[in-house]
């Protein structure tokens, strides 16, 4: 879950290289989508995968498909209407606090004092992310942050729940084509369905972007059959230390003091949730 978390982290890098090319938001998300289809699909018949749904089971995997494009739509559209650190802490926050309820309602996961710490320890070092605040930061992007968490937390609760019942790659395969169907309503809503010609460095990015997306799927779905759904949410948040290491590495970006306090509230999160009980 922790190189998830890293890998998470090179999300902004794809995003900016890409803004270069001209691309939409949503342009960005249905390439990246598409790679990622492609990638499963390829994978899925070279692993030979059996493509088997149970009955059962089959709408359940149908509303998986949901959750993870509109978590990313609804992010999309918090950065563009509010600071992208207050768009993560209510992502975030939401997510977190969600992943909570439905580890213990639905996975019978206990609450014990030491993840109660590292909960509360990881919202301070949200907070800090999204520090200076300001009434201008609580507007719609604030709502829409915190619906993608909502969407985030049922995305992580239905992986950890089929993860034990279908092939991964054909979980990743159909979540990926429920992305692109989604992604392309959104399009024709926003009218962007004119591509500007798409440069080598924008397929090769695409590509990345959706190699990227398929690996971090995976390792969720692994990840999440041996660890409890509050914790791994917790260790997936190590994405606020990766990104802002890579934003320096590509982009000589340095972080702000509350940046640093804030990631520093995060690794102690993520070590005490992982604490042996």
């Amino acid at each position: 879950m922790l190189l998830c978390g890293l890998l998470y982290g090179l999300y902004g890098i794809f995003v900016r290289v890409l803004q270069t090319q001209q691309l939409g938001t949503f342009q960005q998300i249905f390439l990246r989508n598409t790679s990622a289809f492609m990638l499963a699909l390829l994978a899925v018949f070279l692993l030979k995968t059996k493509w088997s749904v149970p009955k059962s089971k089959r709408k359940l995997v149908f509303f998986y498909c949901i959750p993870y494009p509109l978590s990313i739509i609804f992010l999309t559209l918090a950065f563009l209407h509010t600071q992208i650190a207050v768009a993560v802490f209510a992502m975030y926050s939401s997510s977190i606090a969600l992943c909570y309820v439905i580890g213990y309602v639905f996975f019978k996961e206990k609450l014990t004092k030491l993840k109660i710490l590292s909960a509360i320890l990881l919202f301070v070092g949200l907070a800090f992310f999204a520090m200076p605040f300001s009434t201008k930061s609580v507007n719609i992007g604030l709502v829409y942050g915190l619906l993608a968490g909502v969407f985030a937390g049922i995305n992580v609760g239905m992986r950890k729940f089929l993860g034990n019942h279908i092939e991964r790659f054909v979980l990743i395969t159909t979540q990926m084509l429920g992305g692109i169907v989604i992604t392309i309503l959104f399009l024709l809503f926003f009218h962007q369905t004119n591509f500007p010609p798409l440069s080598s460095l924008s397929v090769l990015i695409s590509l990345l972007f959706g190699l990227v997306v398929v690996i971090i799927c995976y390792l969720s779905l692994v990840g999440f059959q041996y660890l409890d759904i509050n914790v791994g949410a917790i260790v997936v948040s190590s994405e606020l230390i990766f990104a802002p290491l890579f934003a320096i590495l590509f982009f000589k970006e340095i972080p702000n003091a509350y940046q640093i306090v804030g990631g520093a509230c995060i690794i102690g999160a993520i070590v005490i949730a992982n604490i042996k009980r």
